[in-house]
């Protein structure tokens, strides 16, 4: 796995990862967003920005390249130093560098760094939220309905036939753990 990808990965982990020498990447999610107009819901978006500046490198960062490439530290760090050292110096060179997954990279003629974002990838879809009503279904408002309706299910009609539910019990359960908790206390008294 490239230096890119991991980098990329990292950062949509931790949320924020520094190439030093380049600057600063974070990560901004954006919630669903609903359009009245089209009666639709867009999915959650991710956005990276960039921050140009003297970054200093992650000790997380370090761990984490070590871990996915089965390296230890200093061969991840020295890998690392590697990547921004020859970064740095191709965007120097052509004013532009593919970042891959994440987006390009480009230096104006002040020398100044600005990132733009690759197009997101959608994981899903939008969803249509268009509200639907029936007009063949009749809303269950009274219990009498409930009990002389033929099409509604035969375990409501018993629940309401029988009046009771496990709601109405727990007194029965308070009185029987009160009993033995008497029952205990006694026993214990009259042993000692």
């Amino acid at each position: 796995m490239n230096m890119d990808r991991l980098f990329y990965k990292y950062l949509i982990l931790k949320g924020q990862g520094s190439i030093p020498g380049i600057g600063t990447f974070s990560v901004q999610r954006q919630p669903s967003q609903s359009n009245y107009e089209s009666k639709t819901f867009s999915p959650p978006a991710v956005q990276i920005d960039f921050k140009h500046g003297n970054a200093v490198a992650d000790k997380h960062f370090y761990d984490f390249v070590a871990d996915e490439k089965q390296i230890d530290e200093v061969e991840a760090i020295r890998l690392f130093s590697e990547y921004a050292y020859n970064l740095k110096n191709e965007v120097d060179e052509n004013r532009s560098i593919s970042l891959g997954d994440m987006g390009v990279l480009k230096q104006t003629g002040s020398g100044e760094l600005f990132f733009t974002n690759k197009t997101a990838v959608q994981y899903f879809p939008p969803v249509i939220a268009e509200r639907i009503i029936r007009e063949t279904i009749v809303p269950l408002i009274t219990e009498n309905y409930i009990q002389n309706s033929d099409d509604v299910h035969p375990l409501m009609n018993t629940e309401i036939e029988t009046g009771t539910s496990s709601k109405d019990d727990w007194w029965i359960y308070a009185i029987i753990i009160a009993i033995l908790s008497i029952a205990a206390i006694v026993y214990y008294y009259t042993q000692n």
